[in-house]
């Protein structure tokens, strides 16, 4: 089933194509692109592929007899092990959307302001195993590996940034730029739940990582064209890194697993469609 957040932002994409159709069209040399001493004011669609960084990161426990999380395997104790895990290995591509605010400084520069949501559904994967060290259950003998499952809530994070952007002429309409952003996130808790199938275990809605405030770094080339005066229409895409959100050990810590959400940080590319009015 198609998330409302994903329903939503192909609302908003749908809305830049269109954009151009219902703006005014009563200009003689349209020029894409800022205008020194004018504001621009957009709205941003897209999505966000995740490239780079890692959920959890990897670990070994001390061995746990498995029935203090089952009493059903009692007598059996294993040693987990669990394996780093990336961005793309449990979300899907995150779905961008927001508004932007710019200021012309001539007419090849501008700064901006922006306000962005990103959205990437609840992701399962299987994050290792259980390896049995000792049993007295004869149906999980010494050596058995059983898998570890992990189901990571949403990824959510409202990001405020703000940025220099560079334009250069190609003639035609066409505006290419370049773009450097800096800003921080506000990324919402996240918590999973680690499934055990073949020993019934079930640790479920484990605190994994807090809401937290995040450092978020960026790079962008795009494109501009104007189809009326003060009107543009874009595509743009990039670079973006955001920094890992603080870590919770209140589940995992007794586990012996404390430090694989010493992790978190992503860094992604973003394939953006704007939609722009200048003031």
């Amino acid at each position: 089933m198609i998330s409302r957040s994903k329903l939503f932002a192909g609302a908003v994409v749908s809305g830049l194509l269109s954009f151009a159709v219902v703006a005014p069209t009563a200009a003689a040399q349209p020029m894409a692109g800022p205008e020194q001493g004018r504001f621009t004011g957009s709205v941003v669609g897209g999505i966000d592929i995740p490239v780079g960084g890692d959920v959890h990161g990897g670990a070994t426990s001390a061995v746990i007899p498995l029935g203090t999380l089952n009493p059903a395997v009692t007598g059996v104790s294993a040693e987990l092990r669990i394996e780093s895990r990336g961005y793309a290995d449990v979300y899907d591509d995150a779905v961008t959307y927001g508004v932007e605010g710019a200021f012309g400084l001539s007419d090849n520069a501008e700064l901006f302001g922006s306000l962005r949501m990103l959205q990437a559904d609840e992701g399962t994967v299987q994050v290792g195993n259980a390896v049995v060290t000792a049993s007295t259950v004869t149906a999980v003998p010494v050596g058995t590996r059983l898998p570890v499952q992990g189901r990571f809530g949403a990824y959510e994070a409202l990001l405020f940034e703000a940025g220099y952007r560079q334009f250069f002429d190609l003639g035609g309409g066409l505006r290419p730029y370049v773009a450097g952003r800096i800003g921080f996130a506000n990324i919402d808790e996240i918590r999973a739940t680690f499934t055990v199938p073949g020993a019934g275990i079930t640790l479920a809605n484990v605190p994994f990582y807090d809401e937290t405030t995040a450092v978020t770094l960026g790079g962008d080339v795009g494109v501009l064209w104007a189809p009326a005066e003060n009107i543009a229409l874009g595509v743009e895409t990039g670079l973006r890194w955001t920094d890992g959100p603080e870590g919770n050990d209140a589940g995992i810590g007794p586990l012996g697993l404390g430090s694989i959400n010493d992790e978190g940080s992503r860094l992604s590319v973003p394939i953006m469609a704007r939609a722009s009015l200048r003031f």
